[in-house]
């Protein structure tokens, strides 16, 4: 359907007329049988189409229909049924029958209904896999491009998640267990056990201030850490406790008796 001159069109001359050989029915025709497009961009008779107006008309009207979504061309018919209240929708790939969780859904910005996907969950997880190892450079390309472009909205987000105390101590275990290995500690705690260690009350149990969960710099005295109460024996479960950086940085290594020893001789000094 062209609208550029092929190699093989015909043209020949009828009672002086020129005429143009239409490639569906072969009949020589004048050129107001056929329809004409953008003349400034391609010159007469090279812009005339290469099928006549009735041909035209006919391949319209038994032509399939196109999917409007992504380029499927895909025409079967979408056949959804109800089975015991639920609807059910077969998929292209695998045939088999399945609800909508099954499914890829989206809500027509248009109407307001929800689309299904043609191909279920199950059968689009391996394309999107593969397309994800064979395009490792591209993929990491657009979220580096975007996250320059919306650098103070990840920066808010990010924020935001560090706050939560869940998400924190999913950090604090990666980062403690690379520390372990980088320093041969033993090393057999998980988010769990950090969220089970976290005070009730929200408080330093040294200090007793009210501990922040992802402050940075500006609540760095407060911020909540990870504390080894017996330095040897790492961060295993029974070793641990959710203290201020602050009461970790004063305690550090050291054993009750030093503490107590400082305790007795800054009260000594501070005294006289």
């Amino acid at each position: 359907m062209g609208n550029r001159r092929r190699a093989d069109e015909i043209y020949v001359t009828i009672d002086g007329l020129k005429h143009k050989v239409c490639r569906q029915c072969s009949t020589p025709k004048t050129y107001d049988n056929f329809t004409f497009r953008n003349e400034e961009k391609y010159p007469f008779p090279t812009n005339s189409s290469d099928l006549c107006k009735s041909c035209m008309s006919h391949y319209n009207r038994n032509r399939p229909k196109r999917s409007r979504g992504r380029g499927i061309n895909d025409v079967r018919p979408i056949i959804s049924r109800v089975v015991d209240g639920v609807e059910v929708r077969p998929c292209r790939t695998c045939g088999v029958e399945k609800t909508a969780e099954c499914y890829y859904t989206k809500k027509n910005r248009m109407n307001g209904k929800i689309v299904w996907s043609h191909t279920c969950r199950s059968c689009l997880l391996p394309q999107y896999k593969e397309y994800r190892e064979t395009h490792k450079e591209l993929i990491k390309g657009y979220k580096l491009s975007w996250q320059r472009a919306n650098r103070e909205h990840v920066n808010s987000q990010a924020r935001l998640y560090r706050a939560i105390p869940e998400a924190w101590a999913k950090r604090v275990v990666v980062s403690k267990r690379y520390y372990c290995k980088c320093l041969g500690l033993p090393f057999g705690i998980t988010a769990e056990d950090v969220i089970a260690a976290m005070p009730q009350d929200g408080l330093c149990p040294a200090l007793k201030v009210k501990l922040v969960y992802g402050g940075g710099h500006k609540a760095w005295a407060d911020s909540a850490s990870v504390d080894r109460l017996i330095p040897e024996l790492g961060y295993v479960v029974g070793n641990i406790a959710i203290i201020s950086k602050r009461a970790n940085l004063i305690k550090q290594d050291a054993t009750a008796q030093e503490l107590q020893g400082i305790v007795d001789w800054l009260r000594s000094v501070t005294a006289s």
